[in-house]
């Protein structure tokens, strides 16, 4: 299925390459041109095969296809984590004395990762002006495939939680440089679109996980270890082509180049220049919030449809929340940036403004239709509403991140894809799981937890059942069939945040817009700061 999204991405994309910092390149000389012409096509023509050949091969949509590969290979992770949560909660090596894990200790697990992921990407864009960033992302992912190994050889919840932070290090080093290349080198007029194409794959990365970590780990022991151990040693193995693909990328499509004279900023510089930028920053509030559900729906979701109403099973509820996960994540990312590049893109401060328009109408609608569906009870409507919510969720992806990078000047969009990963994951899915996890066991549990099996079958006003972690029944929890629901519906309803946020940035930028106007700003108005 990935391979196919690529190939219809490249059929999308089959347009003129995009320039570099050199000068625009022609391919093809043209029938009836002149012969001026002819000749400066052919200077180019000479010019072009005298490039190294590995930079003439890997052009612009190759790179756009690796980094949508990395993209996938490490959302995997995070869905492969999601989807093994109810494997490792009854794993009793990682439980301990407590045989199994409290919803608050399984959710610190993904908010360690957060850790390491949000803390260390500022200071990786700092050393963007050192080191090439096709370094920074190898040796990052070196240090995220060791800790993918070590989550899976884990035998307590101190290792397991120090492993996932460590692979919250290496991902940061890849996610400062990615999108800010992508940027840089796609076709003017399709820049959302592949910036979408990129973001694409957190959902669909995420789903796959969720599935095969959900039915791998439902097979219990596989051999001489654990199903869901095995999922994280032979992401591992995928994910070695890949890294090996960016090690030979040219030094064309670092961050900088050794001819670049532009300032790069310090990190203290950088960071001061963006914490007076409010367009930035309450752009980037409002992606916290949405990424505050997000985070805890991807954590969460499979165990409200096995714990709920619905009683499903591990592998159906991976099946449906994957596959609905990966539909509208493709179809939802790719659209939202389609969308903004047919209504101006990001070029001009009145295409700016409709971008975020087009935010507050997405999460409208995402945050209307999600409600109504945590309120179902069959899983025909369920599914349905979901999926048009979480469709529209995804809409919003491309563009938010075209918004943060295009209120800022351009020697400082690194960082600022960095530190929005930060404060997204800061006040977005880091806590989130852990919140919802509290909210689930301390406000919504009506004490169903603390019973054993006899009294949980007998205490039918709180609605509390009887969840196996085995399939033979030998160990198992109680819990109230709506604890997790409600504690979602929670959480669900914050991303209403998200809406006043990107309302002010939006009168803001129209009350310049107009300025600008009422003085005949010929040259343009600029939104940065």
């Amino acid at each position: 299925m990935f391979f196919t999204l690529l190939g219809v991405v490249k059929e999308m994309l089959n347009e003129t390459f995009p320039h570099q910092k050199e000068e625009k390149r022609s391919f093809n000389v043209p029938v009836n041109s002149s012969e001026q012409d002819q000749a400066e096509c052919a200077d180019v023509a000479l010019v072009e095969e005298q490039r190294p050949r590995l930079e003439r091969i890997l052009t612009p949509r190759f790179v756009l296809a690796i980094f949508t590969a990395l993209n996938f290979i490490i959302y995997y992770d995070r869905g492969a984590l999601s989807g093994s949560l109810a494997s490792i909660k009854g794993d009793k090596r990682i439980a301990g004395d407590s045989k199994t894990l409290t919803d608050t200790k399984v959710g610190f697990i993904v908010s360690g990762f957060m850790i390491g992921y949000m803390t260390t990407s500022p200071l990786f864009a700092a050393f963007g002006g050192i080191v090439p960033s096709k370094w920074i992302i190898v040796g990052g992912m070196v240090v995220w495939a060791i800790a993918c190994v070590g989550t899976g050889l884990s035998t307590t919840y101190a290792a397991l939680l120090v492993c996932r932070i460590f692979v919250g290090v290496g991902e940061a080093a890849f996610v400062g440089f990615t999108v800010t290349t992508i940027d840089r080198i796609a076709p003017s007029g399709s820049r959302t679109l592949w910036i979408g194409t990129f973001y694409s794959m957190i959902p669909v990365g995420t789903a796959v996980g969720m599935v095969v970590g959900g039915s791998v780990g439902s097979l219990g022991t596989i051999g001489p270890t654990q199903g869901w151990r095995i999922v994280f040693f032979t992401e591992v193995l995928a994910s070695i082509p890949i890294v090996l693909a960016n090690a030979f990328l040219p030094s064309i499509y670092n961050l900088r180049s050794d001819s670049d004279e532009t300032e790069y900023y310090s990190l203290h510089k950088a960071t001061w220049i963006l914490i007076k930028n409010l367009n930035y920053l309450l752009i980037v509030f409002g992606y916290a919030m949405y990424s505050f559900v997000v985070g805890a729906f991807a954590v969460w979701g499979i165990p409200m449809l096995i714990q709920g109403t619905m009683r499903l099973s591990y592998i159906n509820a991976s099946l449906i929340l994957g596959g609905v996960t990966a539909l509208t994540g493709v179809l939802g990312s790719v659209a939202g940036g389609f969308v903004l590049d047919k209504i101006g893109g990001t070029s001009g401060s009145l295409n700016l403004i409709r971008g975020q328009l087009l935010l507050i109408l997405l999460i409208l609608v995402s945050v209307a239709l999600g409600i109504a569906a945590f309120f179902l009870e069959n899983i025909v409507g369920f599914t349905f509403l979901l999926t048009l919510s979480v469709f529209a969720l995804f809409m919003v992806t491309a563009p938010v991140n075209a918004a943060i990078m295009n209120v800022v000047s351009p020697e400082l969009k690194a960082y600022a894809v960095s530190y929005s990963v930060f404060l997204i994951h800061a006040l977005g899915d880091f806590p989130s799981p852990t919140f919802t996890g509290f909210l689930s066991d301390h406000v919504f549990s009506k004490g169903c937890p603390l019973h054993n099996i006899s009294l949980c079958d007998l205490d039918t006003g709180n609605h509390c059942r009887w969840v196996n972690n085995t399939d033979d029944a030998s160990s198992g929890h109680c819990v109230n069939e709506y604890q997790l629901r409600n504690a979602l519906l929670v959480v669900f309803s914050m991303m209403f945040l998200s809406v006043p946020c990107w309302l002010v940035v939006y009168f803001r930028l129209w009350r310049a817009y107009r300025r600008a106007e009422s003085l005949s700003d010929s040259s343009g108005l600029s939104l940065v700061g």
